[in-house]
C-alpha cells in the first residue's frame, strides 16, 4: 500500500492531492490482504450485487446450472481458480452490465462494483488494475481525491465524464460552483484524453449555467467525441441553445441533447445528432445549410399547441442534408405530426437517406406512409414504424410499391388483428427482402395469410427472404395455421419469442 502512494505522489498527476492525507488514500484504496479470495469475501460481494449483475451470483453459487457449467467448464474448481482469461471478461461483462441507460455509459455503480473487486485479494486487484478502462468513468459525485486516482489508473485511457451533482444516491441532487470548480481542476490537465461528456442540469443550476461553468475551464478537447446535455423540467419550458464551437471539439461526432439544441455545427465534424426538443425550434437546428457531415438524425418532437404551431409558419426554403442516411423521428402528438411531416419535412433534401424510423398516432400512420414523396425518398431501403392494428398495417404496406429500392419492412407493437378483407386489396409490393413484426400480440392468424398471399405475389418472390414474426403468444399460436402460413410462403417463415 505504501509502494503505491509513494508512486502516486512522485507521478505527474499528484499535483491534484495536495490537500489529500494518507488516512483519505486509504479510505478510498484498500489493500487486501491474501492473494487468492476467501469465500467469504466472495459471498460479500455478491450480496451487494448479485441481484444487479447475476453472472457473479451464479459463479460464486456452490451449485451451477447445466448451462453455466458448459459455458465455463472451471466452474467445478470456483470462481476464484478461474484463469485470468475468464476472469477478465466476466469482470468486464458485470461492470458494463450496469450502465446507464438509455446511452450505455458505466454508471457510478459500475465504479463502487470494479472498486469492490479490487480489494477482495490481491489477484482480482491485479486484474482490475492491469484493465485501464474500469478506471476511465468519472462521476461528479466522486471526491476530488478518488478522481485523481481514477486518472492514474485509467492511464492513457480516454476518459468520460459525468456532470450531474453530489449525490448520486438521489435523485436531482445540487453541485455548487465550487464543486464543479474543483472537478474541473482536477481534470483540466487531462483533457487531451475525454472522449465523452454528459452535463445534466440541477435543481439551482440550469443547463446554461453549467455548460457556460465547463467552458470557462476548457482550452481545447482534441479526443471528445460524443457530447450529452440533459435539460430536466425544472430547468426551463424552453429549449436551450447550445453553441458547438464553444467546447473546441473539432472530432465530435455525436451530440444528444434533451432539450438543448445545437447550433453552429455546420462546418463541424457531428454525424449523428439525438434531440428531444419542441417542434417548433426545430428549424433554428437546420437553420445553415447544407450540413454534409450528418449521417445520422433521431427526433423526439415534444407537443406544441395551436398557436405556437400555427407561428411556426412556412417556407420553401430546402434544407440540404446531402449525407443523411438515417432518419427515426417519434412524434405522437397531433400538433407535433403536422408542423414536422406537413410543413418541416417537405423542405428536406437528402439524396441518400435509406433508412426510415417513425413513431405517430395511430391514425397518423397511413397518411405519412401516403405523404411521403417518391422523389424525396427514392433511395429508402430500410422503412420501420409502429402500427398495434394489423388493418391499419395493411393498409399502410399498400402505398409502399412507389418506393422500389425498399428491400426491408419493420412494424412494431402490432397487438391485435381486426381488418376487413378489402385492406389487402392492394396490386403489388415492392420486391422486399424481409418483412418483420416486432412485439405481436395477435393470435388470430387470417389477416397474415393474405398478406402472405399478397407477398408470394410479388414479382420477385425468390429474392424474399423472410417474414418474422416475433410475438408474446407464441404459445396460445393454432399451430395449423401458422404451417398453413409457412406452406403459402415456401417456408419462408420464422415465429421468434419475444420473452425468450
Amino acid at each position: 500500500m505504501l509502494a503505491e502512494c509513494v508512486s502516486f505522489f512522485t507521478s505527474p498527476n499528484a499535483w491534484c492531492l495536495s490537500s489529500c492525507t494518507l488516512s483519505l488514500i486509504r479510505s478510498t484504496v484498500i489493500e487486501p490482504n491474501g492473494f487468492a479470495a476467501n469465500i467469504d469475501d466472495l459471498k460479500a460481494l455478491t450480496s451487494e450485487y448479485g441481484k444487479a449483475v447475476p453472472l457473479l451470483a451464479e459463479l460464486v453459487a456452490t451449485k451451477h446450472t447445466s448451462k453455466m457449467q458448459s459455458n465455463y467448464p472451471h466452474l467445478r474448481s470456483g470462481l476464484k481458480k478461474l484463469p485470468d482469461e475468464l476472469l477478465l471478461p466476466i469482470f468486464k461483462q458485470a461492470y458494463y452490465s450496469l450502465s446507464s441507460l438509455p446511452i450505455n455509459i458505466p454508471s457510478v455503480r459500475s465504479n463502487l462494483l470494479i472498486r469492490r473487486v479490487s480489494q477482495v485479494c490481491r489477484r482480482f486487484r491485479f486484474l482490475t488494475l492491469s484493465c485501464p478502462e474500469f478506471w476511465s468513468v468519472i462521476h461528479s459525485s466522486m471526491p476530488k481525491e478518488e478522481v485523481a486516482l481514477w486518472v492514474e489508473r485509467s492511464q492513457n485511457c480516454l476518459l468520460t465524464i459525468l456532470i450531474y451533482g453530489k449525490d448520486h444516491t438521489r435523485f436531482g441532487s445540487d453541485m455548487s460552483e465550487e464543486d464543479l470548480r474543483e472537478l474541473m481542476e482536477v481534470l483540466a490537465p487531462v483533457q487531451d484524453r475525454w472522449k465523452e461528456m454528459r452535463i445534466t442540469s440541477t435543481p439551482s443550476r440550469t443547463i446554461s449555467q453549467l455548460m457556460g461553468e465547463v467552458q470557462q475551464h476548457v482550452v481545447a478537447l482534441p479526443c471528445l467525441q460524443r457530447l450529452h446535455l440533459h435539460r430536466y423540467k425544472w430547468d426551463s419550458d424552453f429549449d436551450v441553445l447550445c453553441d458547438v464551437t464553444a467546447w473546441k471539439a473539432p472530432n465530435l461526432r455525436l451530440f444528444h441533447g434533451d432539450g438543448v439544441l445545437p447550433i453552429n455545427f455546420q462546418f463541424s465534424a457531428i454525424t449523428n445528432l439525438s434531440l428531444t426538443c419542441q417542434v417548433n425550434t426545430i428549424p433554428e437546428i437546420f437553420s445553415t445549410s447544407p450540413l454534409p457531415s450528418l449521417r445520422h438524425i433521431f427526433l423526439r418532437i415534444l407537443n406544441v399547441s395551436d398557436r405556437e404551431t400555427i407561428a411556426f409558419g412556412h417556407s420553401d426554403e430546402l434544407i440540404c442534408l446531402p449525407g443523411l442516411e438515417t432518419l427515426e423521428v417519434v412524434s405522437s402528438s397531433p400538433g407535433a405530426y403536422t408542423t414536422f411531416w406537413v410543413l418541416f419535412v417537405p423542405r428536406l433534401v437528402f439524396p441518400r437517406l435509406e433508412r426510415l424510423f417513425v413513431r405517430v398516432a395511430l391514425d397518423n400512420v397511413v397518411d405519412l406512409i401516403s405523404r411521403l414523396g417518391t422523389h424525396q425518398f427514392a433511395s429508402l431501403r430500410d422503412l420501420r414504424f409502429v402500427c398495434e392494428d394489423l388493418s391499419i398495417a395493411l393498409i399502410a404496406l399498400r402505398s409502399l410499391s412507389k418506393f422500389p429500392l425498399l428491400r426491408h419492412v419493420a412494424i412494431e407493437d402490432c397487438c391485435y388483428s381486426s381488418y376487413k378483407h378489402a385492406d389487402c386489396t392492394f396490386a403489388a409490393l415492392p420486391p422486399l427482402s424481409t418483412l418483420t413484426f416486432f412485439g405481436c400480440r395477435f393470435n388470430n392468424m387470417a389477416g397474415m395469410e393474405v398478406l402472405a398471399e399478397r407477398l408470394r405475389m410479388m414479382p420477385d418472390f425468390d429474392t424474399f427472404d423472410r417474414l418474422r414474426i416475433e410475438c408474446y403468444d407464441i404459445d396460445e399460436l393454432r399451430w395449423d395455421r401458422t404451417a398453413a402460413l409457412s406452406q403459402i410462403l415456401d417456408g419462408k417463415v420464422e415465429f421468434i419469442d419475444c420473452l425468450a
